[in-house]
């Protein structure tokens, strides 16, 4: 699977093709079942296609299919104008390729290779299922094809690891748990389909956000705070690929504002070589930046509705339903192009203060907004508990099964209130604005540091 991958990194692939294959986005497995009723009623005995079949068939996903037929067609005998496909590996193609969520593309391929309708999937049915995704990936990508001699070992050992319980034969559970945990798999999915897992793009972007925090650590020496000019020339550097550079000053910008702000510095943009950048700020933007990466698998800075399924569950850690990933999709589209870039994502989650300038809300931001008062931009303090929780509820919610875990949460909770309320009732203050609170909030977690880490690491 590693050899694959790393053919696959070396190829490019050609404009015209990659557009083909982001409209295939827009097919739905329902419409996928109606391909199937029409090979069942009229090609019920056929295992491979000519084009004509081939296009009476799948027509009805896209305009033109003839491009993608003649990726997925192998010639016939020696004559070189015949040319035929294999119905699974299109019907396979198709499914990874298609709009529809990562838990939907795995059981339609298990169904699809589940030829007795067992329920089960017996060894050569698995070696069937994985010769024909990877040999229809790699026609329509453009890495040659493996050997027969590899691929049937390569289902080999994929059935031994599969089969835990030895019943020489693999149920949906035991195939759907293997691939959620083989994240080579699941890269090979996402590099040769785009076909991505919530998981895998998890990892995807903590393993992201971890080289930026290293990169401001280096660069600031091991301090939380950088001066602007430095995290500028840093930022630069860190997105030298990106060759919207105009994008990358917007970044910036929205970093500065957001450190302005929340620092409740009168400071302008211009004097940034005086502006001290805290490591939190950067990476509560970064994160926003990061997700995206994490979500736009062809780097091409453009991300349809089923991609921001993804980017919404990595960057929020809950799952979004159909509705709101629609809602959401109108909500950030903002040049009504049916897909959402990275500034459009970014501007989502900022604000406009009084100067124009542009203010990213955090978590913690938004959680504060929801208790503030209209009238003063004050919380009672009252409300600090109701906020924390607030803030840590996708880990009550993740933790709702291991007692200890959601413990060690409403523990921490309780010590943050006790730390920032103590000092608050000293002072005889009853309201705190966003500025206080987010210092005393800082200064609770650095006295919390141990328990915080853990939480985060665990949870």
């Amino acid at each position: 699977m590693g050899q694959l991958l790393e053919k696959a990194n070396q190829k490019q692939i050609s404009q015209i093709l990659e557009e083909q294959l982001f409209s295939l986005k827009k097919i739905t497995l329902k419409e996928l079942y109606e391909c199937i009723e029409i090979i069942d009623q009229q090609y019920p005995t056929s295992y491979r296609l000519f084009y004509e079949e081939f296009d009476q068939i799948f027509g009805i996903l896209m305009d033109d299919t003839e491009p993608i037929f003649n990726k997925l067609s192998e010639q016939v005998s020696n004559n070189k104008e015949l040319k035929m496909a294999d119905v699974y590996e299109c019907l396979a193609c198709f499914a990874l390729f298609s709009g529809d969520t990562f838990e939907n593309k795995i059981q339609f391929v298990y169904r699809l290779f589940d030829f007795d309708s067992s329920n089960t999937i017996e060894k050569q049915e698995l070696i069937f299922t994985i010769s024909s995704v990877i040999k229809s990936l790699c026609k329509v990508v453009g890495v040659p094809v493996p050997k027969i001699e590899f691929l049937e070992s390569l289902a080999d050992a994929c059935f031994l690891m599969i089969d835990k319980d030895h019943s020489r034969h693999i149920d949906f559970e035991e195939f759907a748990d293997w691939i959620n945990r083989n994240f080579e798999f699941q890269d090979f999915l996402l590099k040769f389909s785009g076909t991505q897992s919530y998981p895998n793009a998890k990892k995807r972007m903590k393993e992201i956000i971890s080289v930026y925090d290293q990169d401001f650590m280096r660069e600031s020496k091991g301090q939380v705070v950088i001066k602007g000019d430095q995290l500028k020339e840093l930022l630069y550097n860190q997105l030298s690929e990106f060759e919207d550079k105009e994008l990358i000053g917007y970044l910036f910008s929205v970093i500065v504002e957001t450190s302005k702000r929340f620092q409740d510095m009168n400071v302008y943009q211009d004097d940034i070589k005086d502006l001290n950048i805290h490591k939190r700020d950067y990476l509560d933007v970064m994160r926003a930046w990061c997700a995206f990466s994490a979500s736009d698998v062809n780097n091409k800075n453009r991300l349809s509705v089923q991609d921001l399924r993804i980017l919404l569950w990595i960057y929020e850690d809950e799952e979004p339903n159909t509705f709101k990933v629609i809602a959401e999709m109108n909500n950030i589209d903002e040049d009504q192009s049916k897909t959402i870039d990275r500034k459009e994502w970014i501007r989502y989650l900022c604000s406009e203060d009084r100067t124009g300038g542009h203010v990213f809300k955090s978590n913690l931001k938004r959680n504060f907004e929801k208790f503030e008062k209209p009238t003063n931009g004050l919380v009672d303090v009252s409300n600090i508990k109701e906020i924390l929780r607030e803030v840590f509820r996708e880990k009550i919610v993740k933790s709702k099964k291991n007692r200890a875990a959601l413990d060690n949460i409403n523990k921490l909770i309780d010590k943050l209130c006790i730390d920032i309320t103590k000092d608050l009732r000293q002072k005889e203050l009853t309201e705190l604005g966003w500025g206080d609170f987010r210092n005393y909030i800082d200064q609770a977690i650095d006295k919390n540091k141990k328990l915080c880490q853990y939480l985060d690491q665990n949870i």
